[in-house]
């Protein structure tokens, strides 16, 4: 699954610089800063060792700045994640731990827009791709500070599609729908490397941003 999302993201990134290479009549390079809200989640997430698993999905929601320069879309944010890590194994009672953390976001996202006429002069649609690290810097277990909260810390890979609405000349109103997986975290890998199988994580990020051109 890594790998075939991996390949589409270099297949998207060829596939933009050569449409930009080919097309005389693709759109120009242009720059705009902006700020978005998001939801953001993970379904999955978690570890398997015999007939014992640890599932540890989470949701929750942030604030994102971006700098956007046509094809492709830098951005920095912070999210708020919350959820139960769930412990389960025959013949004794599920184990429920309630998790939280903060994160730093540091994301690069490639895209191509396409200007539709059905959809109206003032509306753009873009597929998108990216990667974004996501570090935990703040956790608590239980309500109690986690020490090792790095260890949640994961490298994403994202596909999606966007719009933009025209609110004006300078600026635009953006959202973004995301499907992403991960690479385990540190968590997981360690309890890989004792012996257990790590659960894929993965989950949706939907975005509603303001962007103002330059």
């Amino acid at each position: 699954m890594k790998k075939a999302v991996a390949g589409i993201l270099t297949g998207l990134a060829l596939g933009v610089v050569s449409a930009v290479s080919a097309n005389s009549e693709a759109p120009a390079i242009k720059y705009s800063l902006g700020v978005s809200g998001s939801f953001t989640s993970d379904f999955g997430g978690g570890t398997e060792m015999g007939p014992m698993t640890t599932k540890t999905p989470w949701y929750g929601g942030g604030a994102n700045l971006f700098f956007d320069m046509t094809y492709a879309e830098a951005g920095f944010g912070v999210t708020f994640g919350a959820g139960t890590s769930t412990t389960e194994a025959p013949g004794i009672p599920d184990r429920e731990i309630d998790m939280s953390h903060i994160s730093l976001d540091f994301g690069l996202m490639l895209r191509y827009p396409l200007e539709l006429p059905t959809l109206g002069e003032n509306v753009t649609i873009f597929p998108t791709a990216g990667i974004n690290y996501r570090l935990a810097v703040s956790g608590k277990v239980d309500d109690k500070d986690y020490d090792d909260v790095g260890d949640w810390s994961a490298l994403w890979f994202n596909l999606g599609v966007g719009m933009d609405f025209g609110l004006s000349e300078k600026m635009y109103l953006r959202p973004v729908v995301l499907y992403g997986t991960r690479l385990n975290n540190k968590a997981e890998s360690d309890a890989s490397d004792a012996g257990a199988d790590a659960l894929m994580g993965h989950g949706l990020t939907v975005k509603v941003g303001v962007g103002f051109k330059f």
